[in-house]
């Protein structure tokens, strides 16, 4: 899918995603984006947007009551290959450099 929106194709999608984006690319853009973890806690999800986007751009959300229980939500993130780093940051600390007010 990232291919589809010109961020790149099959000979050098795997070298763009591991450097530094262009300033103002497509990928630049996508990577300034923060994203939520509702209905997508499954390892090739996660494992793509880590590598689109970083794990600092991604935020702890869910569906709940309508995308069922949220602690089934939380387990299913833990068993995406992520660090408990990463995890810290999806949790509670990438939400808090967006809202240092709440930080404390």
């Amino acid at each position: 899918m990232i291919g589809r929106i010109g961020v790149g194709g099959p000979d050098d999608l795997a070298d763009k995603l591991t450097q530094p984006a262009e300033p103002n690319s497509r990928l630049f853009h996508l990577r300034r984006f923060y994203y939520d973890t509702a209905m997508s806690t499954n390892p090739v999800q996660m494992q793509a947007l880590k590598m689109i986007a970083g794990a600092s751009q991604i935020v702890f959300g869910t569906d709940y009551p309508f995308g069922g229980d949220a602690v089934k939500h939380r387990q299913g993130l833990e068993k995406c290959g992520l660090t408990g780093e990463e995890l810290r940051g999806i949790y509670r600390e990438n939400t808090a450099k967006l809202l240092p007010k709440y930080k404390a």
